[in-house]
């Protein structure tokens, strides 16, 4: 993945991070090459959104030259102090791991940072100075795969497996989905489960498009109060519900009004699971996942949530007609 790469311009910082953000929730890595200073600042707005939204995303940064920082000289591009190290300080809420490389450090840094950016699927960031990246170095002998750790503790997934033997039997059950399904690339495993299962599902607005719409199984896009009452009434009334991936937010929720008793809740989350609110930990989403998958496929009796309502699938009013370059110039012609 990271091997295959290619260099695409943009016309400024803030543009290039959000075009990186973009390819890495699409391709699971991106990174960016901005100068610095005035550069990586302008990035910064991206960078920030690729946190909170968990796109991973690897910002290098062309910094000074040594000797010109060990100077302190007042340099263009930096706050005029002589100090070189106030922007690598500013990133350091939006990024997981940073490093300013050496000759000496380059190898094992680079790796390092890479290997958190793809563990917490968050973005990175690296300093690199002209001279630096001039000199030769050692490559490492391990590769970035080498070191993925398994986060999951058997003992604690072994447990999880047996409370949900425990607990989902006999209870109406809807499952949510969400962001995080997508981030860490588990939609074919989630989709897998609903194939398996009879379950109703939604999704919150951050999870669009994750499962099929147009089954009549699915019952719409959770939104709190401002949610469909059939939608309502799967999520807030069922005995047991499945959320996997879930971060509520205050628009997605409007504004935190999900009225959701925990003591019904199995929370499949990024590095732990929970049933009433006991968590065990640590353990991997995609571990949990297929935890889920086996239980609920083992015989045990899932009894899928009642929609209290019949469900009306969308139905399109009229035909599109086809998209043509004419068409899309002949709008922004009247926007001009």
């Amino acid at each position: 993945m990271l091997l295959t790469s290619y260099a695409v311009g943009n016309t400024n910082e803030l543009n290039a991070g959000y075009a990186a953000d973009g390819y890495a929730r699409e391709r699971g890595f991106a990174a960016m090459v901005t100068t610095f200073g005035v550069g990586e600042l302008s990035a910064i707005n991206a960078t920030a959104g690729s946190f909170a939204e968990y796109a991973p995303v690897l910002h290098i940064v062309g910094a000074p030259s040594t000797a010109l920082q060990d100077s302190k000289r007042r340099i263009h591009h930096s706050l005029g102090d002589g100090v070189f190290n106030h922007f690598i300080k500013m990133v350091e809420p939006v990024t997981v791991a940073r490093a300013q490389l050496t000759p000496e450090n380059a190898a094992s840094e680079i790796d390092r940072v890479i290997r958190l950016i793809l563990k917490k699927h968050r973005p990175g960031y690296l300093l690199l100075s002209p001279d630096v990246a001039r000199q030769p170095i050692y490559p490492p002998t391990t590769k970035l795969i080498d070191s993925q750790e398994d986060i999951t503790s058997q003992a604690a997934l072994s447990d999880f497996k047996q409370a949900l033997t425990e607990f989902l039997p006999n209870k109406t059950t809807t499952l949510m989905a969400d962001l995080m399904v997508h981030r860490l690339g588990l939609q074919s495993q989630l989709k897998a489960l609903i194939a398996d299962t009879d379950i109703p599902y939604t999704t919150l607005s951050w999870g669009k498009t994750l499962l099929d719409e147009n089954s009549d199984r699915w019952a719409g896009t959770y939104a709190g109060v401002a949610s469909r009452p059939i939608v309502k009434d799967a999520v807030e009334n069922c005995e047991c519900l499945i959320k996997v991936g879930v971060q509520y937010t205050d628009t997605t929720t409007a504004g935190f009004s999900q009225d959701i008793n925990e003591d019904v809740v199995v929370d499949l989350h990024y590095e732990r699971a929970s049933i009433s609110g006991k968590n065990f930990a640590p353990i991997a989403l995609k571990d949990a996942l297929q935890a889920l998958h086996e239980v609920m496929t083992s015989g045990i009796n899932i009894v899928p949530k009642p929609f209290c309502e019949e469900v009306k699938p969308h139905q399109q009013k009229g035909k599109d007609s086809e998209l043509s370059a004419k068409m899309i110039y002949g709008i922004l012609s009247l926007t001009a």
